[in-house]
């Protein structure tokens, strides 16, 4: 009963924004579903072994695992930074954008995609996990098993890479 019970607060608590970080990663909302699922069907099977307090950090590094080898079975798999312009909308303006608006936020939407392609793993999740999410760097080394300094380390190089493939792929660009 108590299992039952832990099990449904972690559920409910976390996997609205497991399943963000999943999309985030996997660019298609029913792979990321799915990938939801697992990581909370993993969480039911392990829960005496997982500690309440790292709860959070445990599904995380579980879905991101999960994440990696639905790629790897893919061929030719990409990483989406945004799938759904309905987000980017939801947070620029509650009412529909132009023709114009939504051309632009598809052009946005893919080289963000294909700037995000040039980031390599775990710079990428890093990146994600901190912009995309707002976690900190504590939370992000504990999810990812890495030193603190290393996040940062990398979330700078990913911001690096990032702005370079941007301004390189940018119509404005001069070369």
């Amino acid at each position: 009963m108590l299992k039952e019970i832990e099990f449904e607060i972690l559920a409910r608590r976390h996997s609205d924004e497991i399943f963000r970080y999943a999309r985030s990663l996997l660019g298609d909302a029913g792979e990321a579903e799915d990938a939801t699922q697992e990581a909370l069907l993993k969480l039911w099977r392990d829960l005496p072994k997982v500690r309440l307090a790292a709860a959070r950090a445990w599904l995380y590094r579980t879905t991101r695992n999960h994440c990696i080898d639905v790629i790897r079975r893919r061929s030719g798999g990409r990483l989406s930074l945004l799938d759904e312009a309905d987000t980017i909308e939801e947070t620029l303006a509650a009412d529909e954008p132009s023709p114009l608006e939504a051309l632009s936020l598809d052009e946005l939407r893919e080289r963000l995609d294909g700037a995000l392609q040039q980031v390599p793993e775990p710079q990428r999740s890093i990146f994600v996990l901190y912009e995309i999410n707002g976690m900190r760097y504590r939370e992000i080394a504990k999810i990812l098993d890495l030193p603190i300094n290393t996040v940062k380390v990398y979330l700078s190089r990913s911001r690096t890479k990032l702005r370079r493939a941007l301004t390189e792929d940018s119509p404005c660009a001069t070369h």
